[in-house]
């Protein structure tokens, strides 16, 4: 297989790199956590939000290695707009369900934000017998009741897609909510890298019939598909941190001195960041084989999704944790950045799954 970029994803990522360095440098991202503002607009502006958009929708439906590009790039710059969550998964599950195209040009163009309102407390991170229930109607409405934690750029959406069930059936099915609805609250916060994020409580909220996107007979499906396809995505931006977090790392090396010379003329140190590169260069390799996996059937993008979500968070942990301690106190400051590629592994290991349970779930599949 080849793994060379062409020269459209060459153009792709130098475009995107440039964005990050011009519009996402670390003074801007401290400005954006005090202001609250965000890029979302640059984003629908560049076409990003159109990559997992289909052609007949208005989108530029790109391959899924395409994205991955500029999710490693977002990582670099340790962007706080949840490209992912907020950007391809909602598209990609609508796609899947079916949507109106109305809902997805919406997005693709940045005129509606959505959020993706998946995890309980209490399920950790099984979706099957969730504790939110869309109880049926007898006019075939729906009334949502329930609690979901973690809803990444839930705070800026103006629609929510939900999963919850339908009945004593353990299977979830997927709706779409309006954010502000009667009955729908919010409580923000932010993660410990600084990512934007919401617990939400539906309080009996009135659906129409026209809020299912799909049954418990199908979002099942759709849920495996997407979610495996963003874990790639999540570690392609982990891959982002680990790059950023290695050159950081040997500029630093590079012109800190003790003893009279540069600490990167110590032959153990050079050891140490060549450890870094090798550990950061097989973790890409996880990510692409996985890449690869998500065209073809659910059984082996399911084993390959979980074993580079496993191995590039443990990578990551090395690296970025390693990158830190290289650099000394000043690696655990919040004026420097370094620390702060690590912070954002640690939330991205702990999304769609944590390594224990996609070791799990790489045996049951195995």
């Amino acid at each position: 297989m080849d793994f060379r970029f062409t020269e459209e994803q060459d153009m792709l990522r130098d475009g995107a790199r440039r964005f990050v360095a011009d519009k996402l440098d670390y003074a801007a991202r401290g400005k954006q956590i005090t202001t609250g503002e965000d890029r979302w607009s640059d984003f629908a502006e560049l076409g990003w939000l159109m990559l997992a958009v289909p052609e007949a929708a208005g989108g530029l439906e790109r391959p899924l290695e395409d994205i991955a590009i500029i999710a490693e790039e977002l990582g670099r710059g340790i962007a706080r707009e949840p490209f992912v969550c907020g950007g391809f998964l909602p598209a990609r599950m609508l796609a899947l369900a079916g949507a109106a195209e109305e809902a997805l040009q919406a997005l693709a163009a940045g005129e509606r934000r959505y959020a993706v309102a998946l995890h309980e407390t209490s399920r950790r991170f099984s979706l099957d017998g969730l504790d939110t229930v869309a109880s049926p109607q007898a006019d075939g409405s729906y009334r949502l009741s329930g609690r979901k934690t973690l809803v990444l750029g839930g705070g800026e959406a103006d629609r929510l897609i939900v999963a919850a069930r339908t009945g004593e059936e353990g299977a979830p099915a997927l709706f779409l909510v309006d954010a502000d609805a009667e009955g729908v609250a919010r409580k923000g916060y932010r993660t410990i890298d600084e990512l934007n994020a919401v617990d939400v409580t539906f309080d009996g909220v009135a659906l129409p019939a026209a809020a299912l996107l799909a049954g418990s007979g199908t979002a099942s499906a759709i849920l495996d598909q997407a979610l495996d396809e963003a874990i790639v995505l999540l570690c392609a931006d982990a891959l982002g941190c680990m790059d950023r977090a290695i050159e950081m790392t040997a500029e630093y090396l590079g012109i800190r001195k003790q003893f009279g010379q540069t600490l990167a003329s110590f032959q153990v140190l050079q050891h140490g960041v060549a450890d870094l590169f090798i550990e950061a260069n097989d973790a890409r390799s996880m990510v692409y084989r996985a890449l690869a996996a998500c065209a073809g059937d659910a059984e082996g993008r399911a084993r390959a999704v979980s074993a580079c979500k496993i191995k590039v968070m443990e990578a990551g942990r090395f690296v970025a944790g390693q990158a830190v301690h290289f650099h000394g106190g000043i690696g655990m400051t919040t004026e420097y950045p370094v620390g702060e590629h690590l912070r954002r592994i640690l939330v991205a290991e702990q999304l769609f799954g944590n390594p224990q349970h996609h070791f799990e779930r790489y045996m049951a599949a195995a």
